[in-house]
Formats: structure tokens, C-alpha cells, sequence
């Protein structure tokens, strides 16, 4: 190994180069490829595929990141302890902006649907316009942390939570596996 490598420092560099290499140009998936261990992909109708783990999402800028407070069920031991759970992640709409919608036309957006996938098959649908446009899709968000710790195995490691639906987990997706965007074409 030539001498400029050897230093602690040199390798911290390499590693920082590594991974913005990967984020950049490795991390692209053709579409339809199946996931990659805990990772969350990103294909359809975008303008670049991509695969996320928790330390990428951490990555995202600090902006893109929310945190919603829950109030846990009344038969909840935990209670007494800590009346409430928080839950943190990257909003949803800033990952799919990072994705970038493959518009052929400038009204494309209006026609686009999100499907979210968990590893059981579970499945969850948005419309572009509701993610952008109502409450509850601004809100929605790919979780990796609960209560200032990773998520349980049986949630995570990545999930999406809407925490702005009128009824508690309607559209929640645990163990998030995959997400595709669609642009519905005549």
C-alpha cells in the first residue's frame, strides 16, 4: 500500500469518496431489481433509481428530516414511564423529490401514484397531487427510528408512517421494502 494511504486520515478520506461515489453513481438499480438486504428502493417512473439504508436517510439534509409525537394507547405499560412515542425519519416527498419524477410533459405529476411495499406484501397508495398537496401526504414519511432508537425488527429497520391519516396506521407500511412511482398513461 503506497504510504499516502497508510494514515488514518487517507482512509477516512477514501471512505468519504467511497461513499459519495456510491451515493452517487453505485446505488442506482435497474428497474424491477429486487432489494438489497434492509435497503428501501426507489424505481418506476423516476428519473434516477435508488436504494436507501437508514445511514443514507440519516444523510439526507437536515431540512428533510420530522419527527411526530403519538400519543401511545391507554393499556400501554410504557405509559406511566412515558406517555407518548416519537418517531423520526426523512419525509417521503423529499425522497421521491431526490428520486426525481420522469415527466414526459408538465401535467405527468398529476397523474402519478406512489405504491409503498413492505416485506410481508403490504401495500399502500398515493396520488402525487395528495403527497403535495394534503396534510396527511406532507406528513408522510419513511421512518427509522422510534423513541430515539432504531426501529424493532418486526417494524423496521425502515417503515412509512402518515401520521396526519384520520385513522392511527391506516396506511402504514412496516418493514419497507420497496417504492414505485407510476405515471398512468393513456
Amino acid at each position: 500500500m503506497p504510504a499516502r494511504l497508510r494514515s488514518p486520515a487517507a482512509i477516512a478520506r477514501l471512505g468519504r469518496w467511497l461513499m459519495a461515489w456510491g451515493a452517487g453513481v453505485g446505488l442506482c438499480l435497474p428497474l424491477g431489481a429486487a432489494p438489497v438486504g434492509d435497503g428501501l428502493t426507489v424505481t418506476g417512473d423516476v428519473k434516477q433509481a435508488m436504494t436507501l439504508d437508514v445511514a443514507a436517510l440519516r444523510a439526507f439534509p437536515s431540512a428533510t428530516h420530522t419527527t411526530y409525537r403519538y400519543t401511545r394507547y391507554a393499556g400501554d405499560v410504557a405509559q406511566q414511564q412515558r406517555p407518548f412515542t416519537e418517531v423520526s425519519g426523512v419525509r417521503l416527498m423529499d425522497v421521491l423529490k431526490q428520486a426525481g419524477l420522469a415527466e414526459r410533459d408538465r401535467s405527468d405529476w398529476r397523474k402519478a401514484v406512489v405504491i409503498a411495499t413492505g416485506r410481508d406484501g403490504t401495500r399502500t397508495v398515493f396520488s402525487w397531487p395528495e403527497l403535495t398537496l394534503t396534510a396527511a401526504g406532507t406528513e408522510a414519511m419513511v421512518a427509522y427510528e422510534r423513541d430515539v432508537a432504531p426501529l424493532p425488527a418486526s417494524d423496521g429497520p425502515l417503515a412509512l408512517h402518515v401520521p396526519g391519516d384520520e385513522r392511527s396506521i391506516a396506511r402504514d407500511v412496516k418493514q419497507l421494502q420497496r417504492i414505485e412511482v407510476r405515471i398512468l398513461r393513456d
